[in-house]
């Protein structure tokens, strides 16, 4: 097995896992506390998603990159990357518990207790932060089997403790546990990281950490960092402004804010699988790439690699975002009525699978598009057009939220994260193109996995089991892979008949 197929599967394989026990813990999370609560969590894993990308300011993609083309560097990254994390948590805790006092204040209704919660969420951030440092050298070194083991470990730990806060707490206790255990799980692991670190990477080389050079790692960062701040509004935006103001506009009825960032962050949650194994894919893919977009002008291996990733990303994502589109409902109805049926009763008209449908279009997009956004931060000239491509983003994003949500409620937020996505899919297209040529033949290989899903998908209804979501996506998952097979559809994944190893990529 190749290197980046080797490192692509272990972390697939860690934030899969990871991501699949949370998916069950949401579950039951929607289920043992109201809507109320479940929006109040809802508001905190928002947090922890904005004070992620605001403490690590793209550092972790700078380390990874630079340390990918100079090993020798991994001593000062380090510690440089370490104190910079720091700076970047206490900026994400100022910034964001300025907009909770802003969103009380505009609801008039002040909680205090969403403030002790904010502080656990906070901590949370800047042990993740730590962490974060330490595995963007691993993967600089291509050394990711370490990393993925903590990551599982250490997410069963999460899951664990906040299920047993669910069945053990009372209710008005329960989001407070749940964010207790995983601020355990993050602190363990940021503990474990830096002594595997450490043990296996500095050799006992020690470097001092300066202020200065902190700050220069944060500028270093700047263009990465702009452009995927401004990207995140376009991620979460949705959430925030369900929250603050448009609610209470849809159709002239007082909504309950918190239910409905709980109903749609339901689907959000779904819909992050998708991210979480596009993310894992590109991440181990990221060294290669910087390697080759900084050591050689030979863009044929840039493109051959973009080529096989974005196949890839179509080769799994197309059936199984078809799967999640037929079964929407099916998988709203896990959660609870409220979340299947809406809650008119707090003027909260759409449901979770409504919301689910529209979003899988935004998430199509992210996964095919997410290794052209990977070229594009190669490439000193393109990466300095990411704060600007970043601005338009966020722009496309706001401007539709406010146009749609006072109309279509929060199925409005779900068309303005769909509609965004494809602008961000064209603009990235169109600047690496500069580089690359035309990506439109890579992406005209993505069609026989549109008819083969198709296909599959239209066999759960000639079988009669599109009300068994289990049983018709293993179906249409069988079908898919033997077609995929019979017409040879199988690359990037090489089957070597007799169990021999797959392969995502050519070894080098």
């Amino acid at each position: 097995m190749s290197l980046i197929a080797k490192n692509s599967l272990l972390l697939t394989v860690a934030k899969f896992f990871s991501i699949a026990i949370y998916a069950v813990f949401g579950m039951v999370l929607a289920r043992q506390v109201d809507t109320t609560e479940n929006g109040v969590y809802s508001l905190m894993a928002t947090f922890l998603f904005f004070g992620g990308m605001i403490s690590s300011f793209g550092i972790p993609l700078v380390i990874t990159r630079e340390v990918a083309r100079a090993k020798e560097l991994t001593a000062k990254y380090y510690a440089d990357g370490i104190l910079a994390v720091i700076v970047g948590s206490f900026i994400a805790t100022v910034v964001l518990g300025c907009y909770l006092f802003f969103e009380q204040y505009m609801r008039e209704q002040f909680v205090e207790w969403h403030f002790v919660l904010f502080a656990i969420t906070m901590t949370v951030v800047f042990a993740d932060a730590i962490g974060s440092v330490c595995d963007a050298l691993f993967q600089a070194h291509e050394r990711m089997a370490k990393p993925a083991v903590v990551e599982i470990l250490t997410g069963l730990l999460r899951a664990g403790l906040a299920v047993i806060a669910i069945y053990t707490l009372p209710q008005h206790l329960r989001v407070l546990g749940v964010l207790v255990g995983f601020c355990i799980g993050s602190l363990l692991r940021a503990c474990i990281m830096r002594s595997l670190m450490e043990k296996n990477l500095l050799n006992g080389e020690v470097v001092s950490a300066k202020l200065r050079d902190a700050f220069s790692l944060i500028k270093s960062s700047g263009f990465i960092a702009v452009f995927r701040m401004l990207r995140m509004l376009r991620n979460r935006l949705d959430i925030l402004l369900i929250g603050v103001l448009f609610v209470s506009m849809v159709e002239g009825v007082a909504a309950d804010a918190d239910v409905a960032r709980a109903i749609y962050a339901q689907a959000v949650r779904v819909a992050i699988i998708f991210h979480t194994i596009t993310i894992a894919f590109n991440t181990a893919l990221f060294p290669r790439m910087a390697q080759q977009t900084g050591d050689s002008k030979d863009v044929s291996a840039v493109r051959e690699t973009y080529s096989r990733a974005v196949r890839w990303q179509g080769f799994w994502a197309i059936p199984l975002a078809a799967v999640v589109f037929l079964y929407a409902d099916n998988i709203s109805n896990f959660f609870g009525a409220d979340y299947l049926n809406g809650s008119p009763e707090n003027g909260v008209l759409g449901t979770t699978g409504q919301m689910l449908q529209v979003l899988l279009i935004a998430v199509l997009f992210d996964c095919i598009g997410g290794p052209i956004g990977f070229v594009m931060l190669g490439y000193k000239d393109t990466e300095r057009k990411a704060p600007m491509i970043g601005g338009v983003i966020a722009t496309s994003s706001l401007a539709l939220n406010l146009l749609l949500i006072p109309v279509y409620g929060i199925l409005g937020a779900a068309m303005a994260s769909a509609i965004t996505a494809f602008v961000e899919f064209m603009i990235k297209v169109v600047v690496v193109a500069k580089h690359l040529g035309s990506p439109w033949p890579i992406f005209v290989r993505l069609l026989p996995y549109v008819g083969i899903t198709a296909v599959s998908g239209g066999a759960i209804f000639v079988a009669g089991l599109e009300d068994y979501a289990i049983w018709g996506a293993l179906l249409a998952g069988t079908i898919y892979i033997l077609l995929c097979a019979v017409l040879k559809q199988l690359d990037p994944v090489v089957v070597k008949v007799g169990g021999e190893r797959l392969s995502l990529f050519k070894s080098n």
